[in-house]
């Protein structure tokens, strides 16, 4: 029996936000193998994307536009009208902030990583005021303020899924939509057999959970209509063929469509309500 109080106590005490996870995005540790499996790294999206259809051989450019589908996967989840405020959490790279503005969505973004932030500017320098450096556990803005969240293969990353959540319910106005796309765990807890699929430390400096204590996280700090939908098939394979095609130096970079097969873990969007 999993004593969820107790769980709910020990995540409070998690730091808000994770060093090696901005030594990894500033291109101080991997860059080489980054740069092999998100083609464009210095400007591009770092996601695993979202495939319809595999072709034998992927292109440079099928890679790059199945991360643009990712992004627009989960924004068709929002619930907002024109001219209404979305904040992305976890903006990386901006392009999401900028589809936003581009369909007339008042967007803001927010990123742990210093130099992602820069990026952000760098790309769209007539909206370098709406990317701001800051924490998912620690929101830079005001209680009721936006209309919607998202964030998008970025909560992996966060060390307080709990502060997340709390952060998002205090800044989302009434009714307000939250829409988190990543890898969760199929049940509450890991399956320890992950481990001979994926290396530890991989999923040590991700701080991924379980789905289950994901849905129960949310409910906890108040949200409502709570659902999830599995897009693993639309996801690892082609992540992996990309992977497999380009041949990296992290081997398990190939192997995250086992850890899916096996049940072990799943790609989610998570929707819920204020």
């Amino acid at each position: 029996m999993v004593n969820k109080s107790k769980l709910m106590e020990n995540l409070t005490d998690l730091p808000r936000v994770d060093a090696d996870t901005i030594k990894f995005y500033s291109g101080l540790v991997d860059r080489n193998g980054m740069e092999v499996l998100f083609p464009d790294l210095s400007a591009g999206c770092i996601n695993f994307g979202y495939w319809n259809k595999i072709p034998p051989k992927i292109s440079k450019s099928a890679r790059l536009s199945s991360q643009i589908r990712l992004y627009e996967e989960v924004i068709s989840f929002l619930e907002v009208s024109k001219h209404q405020s979305v904040l992305e959490v976890g903006c990386g790279r901006g392009h999401g902030v900028q589809m936003l503005l581009n369909s007339n969505i008042d967007s803001f973004g927010i990123d742990a990583v210093p130099s992602q932030i820069s990026v952000c500017r760098k790309n769209y320098p007539k909206e370098a005021d709406r990317f701001i450096q800051g924490y998912a556990g620690s929101i830079p803005f005001p209680d009721d303020n936006f209309h919607g969240i998202i964030s998008v293969e970025a909560a992996q990353h966060f060390p307080n899924f709990s502060d997340f959540a709390k952060e998002s319910y205090r800044i989302l106005r009434k009714n307000g939509a939250l829409v988190v796309s990543t890898f969760f765990y199929t049940g509450f807890f890991p399956n320890p057999m992950i481990n001979g699929i994926l290396p530890e430390n991989v999923l040590g400096s991700h701080h991924a959970i379980g789905i289950e204590q994901a849905k129960e996280i949310l409910n906890t700090y108040g949200f409502s209509k709570i659902s999830v939908h599995s897009i693993g098939n639309h996801v690892f394979k082609g992540f992996c063929t990309w992977a497999k095609q380009q041949k990296p130096e992290t081997e398990h970079s190939c192997r995250w469509i086992e850890a899916f097969e096996s049940e072990l873990l799943d790609y989610y969007i998570i929707k819920c309500n204020k």
